[in-house]
């Protein structure tokens, strides 16, 4: 808890963060306060309205360009404006906190690749998608890793393999295959193998691609 006041109700409230995102609980039962909290949306609910303006305005598209490797990406990040960075790690974050979030995510690369000329958009985002999966904070955090990857695999671990020769995130940096997407791809055929052996097919499809 960061600090108390009162609310429209006249009752202390007190800010807490749940997810990353500041609500306002009355102090005495624990409940959300409904006029502080917007009429009582949840930290899930305000997670899909952030995302879903990042998606619905294509302001992902802005993050890196389709010729980018893994390390120009975070080269060009190191350089963008506070803005952008920004809005790139809240990305980041929001993905990785909210399940919610991420088939969001996954259901927008699918209806971008029903089109062909949205599939360069829908590329941008499943590029994104492995910036985030090879993170090395990520890495540290096992469980989390394994279950990020497990959805992932569940949504699109069949067109994982086919996706890799069309991105150039998963490129070469000289003259070299980042250790990191190394790392992905290992836990992504160590449970494709052992975890999802029978599984035939994805959630989403991304097949446009080939065309």
């Amino acid at each position: 808890m960061r600090k108390s006041l009162r609310c429209p109700h006249g009752l202390p409230i007190a800010i807490t963060m749940e997810q990353g995102v500041a609500v306002y609980r009355h102090i005495e039962d624990g409940e959300y306060c409904q006029p502080m909290n917007s009429f009582a949306t949840s930290p899930e609910d305000i997670l899909r309205l952030m995302i879903g303006s990042i998606l619905d305005n294509n302001e992902f598209a802005g993050f890196l360009e389709l010729g980018q490797n893994l390390r120009e990406f975070e080269a060009s990040m190191a350089d963008a404006g506070q803005g952008s960075k920004n809005r790139f790690h809240e990305f980041a974050i929001m993905f990785k906190r909210s399940k919610n979030v991420r088939e969001m995510v996954y259901q927008k690369i699918a209806s971008l690749s029903a089109e062909k000329k949205t599939i360069p958009c829908a590329q941008k985002l499943f590029s994104l998608v492995l910036v985030v999966l090879s993170g090395e904070k990520l890495f540290a955090k096992e469980r989390e890793f394994k279950m990020l990857v497990a959805e992932f695999i569940v949504s699109y671990g069949f067109a994982f393999g086919r996706a890799q020769p069309r991105l150039a995130i998963c490129g070469e940096a000289g003259g070299q295959y980042d250790r990191r997407l190394r790392f992905l791809e290992q836990e992504i055929a160590f449970q494709k193998k052992y975890v999802y052996n029978l599984r035939t097919s994805d959630k989403y499809d991304i097949s446009s691609w080939d065309a």
